[in-house]
């Protein structure tokens, strides 16, 4: 991992070795993705316009697997010789808790009561802001839509971790796969399609339109 990637996911990455687990150059929907079965070369994080394939990864030391999934740029040969600290196959407790709380916040994410709520609230806010426009975020640029989209991965974790009884470790994990890129840019198209399903008349700046969903790794 480079430094621009270390400075995305945290310098706790650096000196880790990966091993690539899958290569994906073609977009599909996470619907799709999901209940085919995830097929070969397909990912829903990936993004058309990046001109490289995405990759799957797992720490080579732990076989455990990398909560996002990441372009070449962000990649770097391990050092020739680097001498890579193996388990003798056992998962460290703390990997193996991050490792759950990352699988339970893609389960989160991916499930209908998430999506719903989502929706609830969308919709709610649409119904405010025909009364009184000033008394809502507005939804006019792609940074609008980007702070909403985190506001409602931070209640998500909120309201997790008051009704879950888990370890540090397990909503570190948690956290990451939350605020990763790929989720938050995932959730940004997620809430233009749904403003485009509120608002199918309101006229956009072309600049800031674009209801295209974006893929989630």
């Amino acid at each position: 991992m480079n430094d621009d990637a270390l400075s995305n996911y945290g310098q706790r990455w650096q000196g880790i070795v990966f091993v690539v687990t899958a290569v994906s150059d073609k977009y599909m929907p996470s619907k799709d993705f999901f209940s085919r079965g995830r097929p070969s070369g397909y990912h829903p994080g990936y993004d058309e316009s990046a001109g490289s394939a995405l990759y799957d990864l797992a720490i080579e030391a732990t076989g455990e697997t990398f909560n996002s999934s990441l372009y070449d740029w962000e990649l770097e040969p391990a050092p020739a010789g680097m001498k890579r600290k193996r388990t003798k196959g056992v998962v460290r407790e703390d990997n193996d808790a991050e490792a759950r709380g990352a699988a339970y916040a893609r389960d989160q994410i991916d499930g209908e009561y998430f999506r719903q709520w989502v929706w609830e609230q969308m919709s709610e806010a649409e119904q405010t802001r025909k009364r009184d426009p000033n008394s809502v975020m507005p939804l006019e640029s792609d940074a609008d839509y980007r702070e909403l989209a985190r506001r409602m991965l931070q209640q998500l974790e909120w309201d997790t971790k008051r009704e879950l009884p888990e370890s540090r470790d397990f909503f570190i994990g948690f956290k990451e796969t939350l605020q990763s890129p790929s989720v938050v840019n995932w959730l940004v198209d997620e809430l233009k399609v749904m403003d485009e399903q509120l608002r199918p008349n309101r006229e956009r700046k072309k600049s800031r339109s674009g209801a295209k969903r974006r893929k989630r790794s």
